[in-house]
């Protein structure tokens, strides 16, 4: 799995222009697989290039192009640039190791697990804006959630950006520990959160096994059927 490169630039142009909002929308499917968007919020870098005296067209100029690099380094990504924000979105396989997601069933019920240990990186372009920076919490947003040193920095962090983790499951959500909101299938995470209490995002849901009950429902309707038939031909006997 590759390390995170987008976020680390994103966090050192922070330092110079402001708070930046990120938020992951992660859809996950029955069988695991998945889709996951995250969107950068960067429209206050593009109004400090214009109030410094640069080229805010430039600037927006040059981040569709960087979409297009991104979109041809993986042609599973789709990404866009619209309004001071960057949204990069990619199907991914549960293979891909990105979280794990286990299926238990019983005769009623169907219970789904999902883990993520550390964010994603769906960005497939190197970027080398941090090198030779030395900020410290840069880094951060790269460890697993457990990991000590990334609830180090926090709070330096929160000044820098704001992030949200948002999971759709299948089903309605049961449990989601540590998460800010619950609503239906949908629990929101704050990342910063998650870090500095050493969790990792785990999200349980819970629907009908439908297969199940239509197969009892079948049966009994069968059986039914079946008495009907038996009691119709015995009083045609006894007549």
């Amino acid at each position: 799995m590759k390390t995170l490169n987008f976020l680390p630039a994103l966090l050192v142009l922070s330092l110079l222009f402001g708070c930046i909002s990120l938020q992951y929308d992660h859809k996950i499917e029955r069988s695991g697989d998945s889709v996951l968007s995250m969107s950068a919020n960067i429209s206050v870098l593009a109004g400090m290039v214009g109030g410094v005296g640069g080229n805010e067209t430039d600037f927006n100029q040059q981040q569709t192009e960087a979409c297009l690099e991104k979109e041809a380094a993986d042609p599973k990504l789709q990404c866009e640039y619209a309004d001071g924000v960057m949204t990069l979105t990619r199907p991914l396989s549960l293979n891909e190791g990105y979280y794990e997601f286990e299926t238990e069933q019983d005769w009623a019920t169907v219970r789904y697990t999902f883990t993520l240990e550390q964010l994603p990186d769906i960005d497939p372009t190197e970027s080398d804006v941090s090198a030779g920076t030395g900020s410290a919490g840069i880094e951060d947003l790269t460890l697993k959630f457990t990991d000590p040193q990334a609830a180090e920095n926090v709070d330096q962090m929160r000044q820098m950006l704001s992030a949200k983790y948002i999971v759709e499951m299948p089903g309605t959500v049961v449990s989601a520990e540590g998460a800010e909101m619950v609503e239906g299938s949908s629990a929101t995470f704050d990342i910063l959160d998650m870090m500095e209490n050493g969790q990792n995002i785990v999200v349980v849901s819970e629907e009908d096994n439908y297969m199940n009950l239509i197969m009892i429902g079948g049966g009994i309707l069968v059986l039914i059927v079946v008495v009907i038939l038996a009691a119709t031909a015995f009083m045609r006997l006894r007549r």
